[in-house]
């Protein structure tokens, strides 16, 4: 319903978010948890899939307000990753590196093998690293964007 506001009011929510939680979020293995992000105090919040008290009795307690209407943060596909390690290695200089990366993305375990051979190059790595973080930025600055969310 909040998303439909919005859209006929073609007006932005502007919302305190923590653009770092939000990020995490984005990376965030899907396996364990659903993020969400809340529309009236721009909090993010989890709802983890595991059961086990076991797992959390360390851990503090999510926090929850019942009330507020939550937008579910999609996870970045498999697809979304691949093509970020794929341009990447569009900006990689050493040719004999670039190619190691091309064999590694190709077929079942690409992503591992991506970091694999990255482990020989730290100055590449690092390179890796920043860049893939900005482009995971871009994608969540796109995400806010398209429903209507303004961060300040």
């Amino acid at each position: 319903m909040e998303k439909l506001v919005r859209i006929l009011a073609k007006n932005k929510i502007k919302l305190q978010i923590d653009l770092n939680e939000l990020l995490i979020a984005f990376e965030a293995d899907r396996s364990v948890s659903d993020y969400y992000l809340g529309l009236k105090t721009g909090k993010i919040y989890y709802d983890s899939a595991w059961d086990s008290e076991e797992f959390f009795e360390d851990q503090p307690e999510p926090e929850s307000n019942e009330d507020e209407d939550r937008l579910f943060i999609p996870p970045l596909s498999s697809y979304e990753s691949y093509q970020i390690m794929v341009d990447f290695i569009g900006t990689v200089q050493n040719t004999r590196l670039r190619e190691k990366l091309l064999i590694a993305i190709d077929g079942r375990g690409a992503f591992s093998r991506f970091k694999n051979v990255l482990i020989d190059y730290p100055h590449e790595r690092e390179r890796w690293f920043l860049f893939e973080k900005n482009q995971l930025f871009q994608k969540m600055q796109d995400w806010l964007e398209n429903e209507g969310i303004e961060p300040l």
